[in-house]
């Protein structure tokens, strides 16, 4: 499974996690789906810059939470 961002403090935070609670919070949750779904270890995340990936942002901005 791969995961693209255009962040790099995302890619670092699923790579190595943080000492903040809300950081590591996130990154136990990441853990868990991968362990839930046997993709712990073909979890692979790439960082892509926004000019790269124009369609995934336009997208992402069309969904309102």
């Amino acid at each position: 499974m791969k995961w693209f961002t255009e962040s790099q403090l995302v890619a670092k935070i699923v790579e190595v996690g943080r000492m903040k609670l809300d950081l590591h919070k996130l990154d136990v949750k990441i853990f868990q789906f991968c362990t839930e779904h046997n993709t712990l270890y073909l979890l692979e995340v790439q960082l892509m810059p926004g000019t790269e990936n124009e369609k995934a942002d336009y997208i992402s901005h069309l969904i309102d939470f």
